[in-house]
């Protein structure tokens, strides 16, 4: 059930965690904004999250998923107890890692990406404007 758990709710809750944690920390009127080492400070923040749910939260669930099946550890397993809503092994783990890395990863994204191909001195209002008109015709 863990890794059931952890794929589940990493697409979704952590996902849209991760954004949204992003997009008000990176927000200009708050304190921490991406510019200079606030933005450092964001990419340390949500990298340090994704590394952290697969170090300590995910890597265990592997290895309990591992050993609740009797089988070799494989870093994702496609069946077996982990997988199965009778046994609920690893629900609680799954859920954290899932939420932590989710997090993490589109945390780091956003922040990433943030404010690329948005270059304000790179055209003028006359450019601006005649590239509207070509869209409009």
């Amino acid at each position: 059930m863990g890794l059931c758990c952890c794929t589940m709710i990493s697409c979704p809750v952590g996902l849209c965690a991760g954004s949204a944690a992003a997009v008000t920390l990176g927000n200009e009127r708050t304190a921490l904004h991406p510019e200079g080492r606030s933005r450092r400070g964001l990419l340390v923040l949500f990298g340090g999250l994704l590394l952290a749910g697969l170090l300590f939260l995910y890597l265990p669930l592997t290895i309990m998923c591992a050993r609740a099946d009797k089988a070799p550890w494989v870093p994702y397993k496609g069946s077996g107890h982990c997988w199965s809503e009778g046994t609920g092994t690893g629900a609680d783990l799954g859920l954290a890692a899932g939420a932590v890395m989710g997090t993490g990863l589109s945390g780091l994204l956003c922040v990433l990406f943030r404010g690329y191909g948005h270059r304000e001195d790179s055209c003028d209002a006359e450019e601006t404007e005649q590239a509207n008109v070509q869209m409009i015709v």
